[in-house]
């Protein structure tokens, strides 16, 4: 008798009792509850050595069986060796399986083979076949999880046979995520590359088991992208193979349940690769380029080519460049039940604005999309055009401000005149192209026919355009505002101006509140993700990809970096990327005592996130934030990180060495004083949180700053932050005079 027992995966307690005996009459003789007896194999649950064990027995099959395999499958499953076999592969992949812990066999020939495997339990585990749940992110998880195992197991060239939901046993215990194991391989097979039909079969055996468990169309492209890890663009390309694996899925549950219900039914009818709504599913990361067919009316069926996406706000609105019979258009796709009413709002308030007499740009069609659930305008597309935001920020570094604001004025005046009223007059919402400034978004635009608005409800939309600016200097604004009243032919009266300033006040602190909350949410200016273990934020114009990839494993990113401080409470460094150069600081937890002491408080890196953008929305200068980083354990906070642009310049402890430092003094108390015109306390006004630029100067190391709730708080935080200031230059008398007299003739100290 020949035996073989791979030891590399023994168990002691297994190695231990049969060390003395036949490995196979061993495993016969155990006593066990029988799970499955078939013809040629049984398989045993037994207990050893206070362990859980199956058993699994293959017996000879015989000539007449062998034969028939041959001619049937052209080739010969050879018992628990497959099962031994595919196991190891799985460990090699890393993918999750039982864990093995003795093969042996017998027998010459293929009719005569015998042969078992002994694995150990996996416990307290329960079969996705059985398991449910209403916790959406949840499903989520799992269908990510699912995904990934499969596409693991495929790309290593194995394939299951009998891949169903109930070969993955998912760990009760969730609050690591769900953890899953793919189990029964004693028929898998290994190949150098999966063949397209067997990856058909697998995939369409794992949908037929899913049918059942409230699938929606959005939880089958979740599986393609991470099946694919790959944009649904791509993952979608081979249409006939999605057929294929949907056609299985059907076969088999008819075969099963003699019928199709029509739910069912209309989820597996779902033509991914030609409908629009697979990529309005995929949320704000829609790829391109794609192309699709509208329905115009008077022209017919016409093929729409998108090239590059504007804006995206998730299954309502998608603005897009595109290509309509050769022509480069502006496309505004909208969604959802009110996708009618909103694609006539747009061309309406378009219209009225041309009505008033001010550019806009050209409607060329109202559109459907072939399939129905999707409206489609398509508008002039300025290419030469720049948004008013990129004009007004080169004219503030060329000092020219006025030159623009008068006609921009003189537009929102025309406007009212004419009864018209852009309700969202961001600077973003204005073009100027070829010396004109086009006024664009006709879904914010509110008008009537018959009469203008009140007074004070256009006062009211100049002071939103207005707070939108960022203007500090209330010359410009009383600027602004005479001009507008000399158009409206108004006296520029104490009455109206208390009321303008009043509103702009109001708006100005509406706008912050509701910026300072989106800086922490997933939108069309940042990235966010959280999970049980970690919560990260980012801004979307360096790349989320990148940017997202750059986010992981920070620690390793500092420690090849260039060490700027290394303290700690702080750890900064230095990090350059293909994509620019950045600022890590690292918020340390110095002991059990300190992580207890912040675990339910907001995390320093978090107050910089914030502060840095309070600062920015202001026109104050400081380093440009780019992410935010905290590793959490569910609610309670750990190390954090704040990542910001990396800014040249030098930090203000070099004055001390400079003999001539007049402009670089004046530049720090302009940063004091426009400080304390909004009411903050630094908190830390240290030399080296200065950073002084060529034209103008920077603070940093804001998480210590705040924002005081009244006049007598500040002045009290004031003093403490003008002593900590001055002490800086204490041993250096000209400079202690410098700043003295510039702070005594500023505004600073009220």
């Amino acid at each position: 008798m020949k035996t073989e027992k791979n030891t590399g995966f023994n168990n002691d307690n297994i190695l231990r009792l049969s060390s003395d005996q036949d490995a196979i009459s061993w495993c016969e003789s155990l006593q066990g509850t029988i799970l499955r007896e078939v013809e040629n194999r049984k398989t045993v649950r037994v207990r050893l050595g206070g362990e859980t064990f199956f058993v699994k027995s293959h017996k000879p099959l015989g000539w007449s069986k062998v034969t028939r395999e041959l001619i049937q499958r052209g080739t010969l499953i050879r018992g628990a060796e497959v099962e031994w076999n595919a196991i190891k592969e799985f460990r090699h992949l890393q993918i999750p399986t039982v864990e093995p812990c003795l093969y042996a066999s017998m027998g010459k020939t293929p009719a005569s083979h015998r042969s078992i495997i002994v694995t150990k339990a996996l416990q307290n585990k329960i079969s996705l076949e059985y398991f449910s749940t209403t916790n959406v992110k949840l499903k989520r998880r799992i269908i990510e999880r699912v995904a990934e195992i499969v596409r693991g197991m495929h790309c290593g060239g194995i394939n299951h046979r009998d891949l169903y939901l109930c070969h993955f046993l998912m760990d009760r215990d969730l609050s690591k995520g769900p953890l899953l194991h793919l189990i029964d391989l004693h028929r898998a097979q290994k190949r150098t590359k999966v063949p397209r039909r067997w990856l058909i079969k697998d995939l369409g055996g794992l949908l037929f088991s899913a049918l059942n468990k409230g699938l929606t169309q959005r939880d089958f492209l979740r599986f393609l992208r991470f099946y694919f890890d790959s944009s649904l663009r791509i993952s979608l390309r081979d249409e006939d193979f999605w057929k294929a694996v949907i056609s299985r899925a059907k076969n088999l549950y008819i075969k099963h349940e003699r019928r199709l219900p029509h739910k069912i039914d209309r989820l597996l009818r779902f033509s991914a690769a030609t409908d629009f709504q697979t990529f309005i599913d995929t949320g704000r990361n829609v790829s391109t380029p794609i192309t699709f067919s509208v329905l115009i009316p008077g022209k017919g069926k016409k093929i729409v080519k998108v090239s590059k996406i504007l804006r995206v706000i998730p299954r309502k609105r998608i603005v897009a460049i595109g290509e309509v019979e050769n022509s480069i258009v502006i496309l505004k796709m909208f969604f959802g039940l009110s996708k009618n009413r909103k694609a006539k709002k747009e061309i309406d308030g378009l219209n009225a604005i041309k009505r008033a007499g001010i550019c806009c740009p050209r409607v060329f069609f109202l559109a459907e999309l072939e399939s129905g659930n999707a409206q489609v305008v398509g508008t002039e597309f300025l290419n030469r055009a720049t948004s008013l935001s990129e004009v007004l920020r080169a004219n503030e570094i060329r000092s020219s401000e006025k030159d623009v604001l008068p006609d921009v004025v003189n537009i929102l005046a025309t406007l009212h005149k004419g009864g018209v009223r852009q309700e969202d007059p961001h600077p973003e919402n204005f073009l100027v192209d070829d010396q004109k400034i086009y006024c664009i978004d006709g879904q914010t635009v509110i008008f009537s026919k018959t009469h203008s608005f009140r007074k004070s409800n256009d006062l009211r939309n100049l002071a939103l355009f207005i707070s939108h600016l960022n203007l500090s200097d209330d010359g410009k604004i009383n600027f602004c505002l005479k001009t507008y009243l000399d158009l409206r032919g108004w006296d520029f009266s104490a009455s109206l101006t208390n009321y303008f300033f009043f509103e702009l006040e109001k708006t100005r602190k509406k706008n912050r509140r509701k910026f300072l909350t989106k800086i922490f949410r997933d939108c069309s200016e940042f990235s966010s993700r959280k999970s049980f273990l970690s919560y990260s934020v980012n801004v979307r114009r360096l790349g989320t990809t990148s940017l997202e990839n750059f986010l992981i494993d920070l620690d390793s990113k500092i420690a090849k970096g260039k060490i700027i401080k290394d303290g700690n409470t702080t750890t900064v460094a230095l990090v350059r990327t293909d994509f620019g150069s950045f600022v890590i600081k690292r918020y340390n937890i110095k002991g059990a005592f300190h992580w207890a002491s912040r675990i339910f408080r907001n995390t320093r890196a978090s107050k910089s996130w914030r502060n840095s953008h309070l600062l920015r929305l202001l026109g104050i200068r400081t380093p440009s934030p780019v992410a935010l980083v905290e590793n959490r354990l569910g609610p309670l906070r750990g190390v954090s990180y704040f990542i910001s642009e990396y800014c040249l310049g030098f930090g203000a402890e070099k004055l001390l060495d400079k003999k001539s430092f007049q402009k670089e003094s004046a530049w720090l108390v302009e940063l004091l004083e426009r400080l304390s015109k909004d009411l903050l306390i630094h908190g830390d006004l240290k030399m080296t949180n200065f950073l002084i630029e060529e034209k103008s100067a920077s603070i940093i190391d804001l998480d210590a700053m705040f924002q005081a709730g009244s006049l007598n708080s500040y002045n009290r935080a004031k003093k403490k932050d003008m002593a900590r200031f001055m002490k800086n230059w204490r041993g250096y008398p000209e400079l202690e005079k410098r700043f003295s007299n510039l702070i005594e003739s500023s505004e600073i100290l009220g």
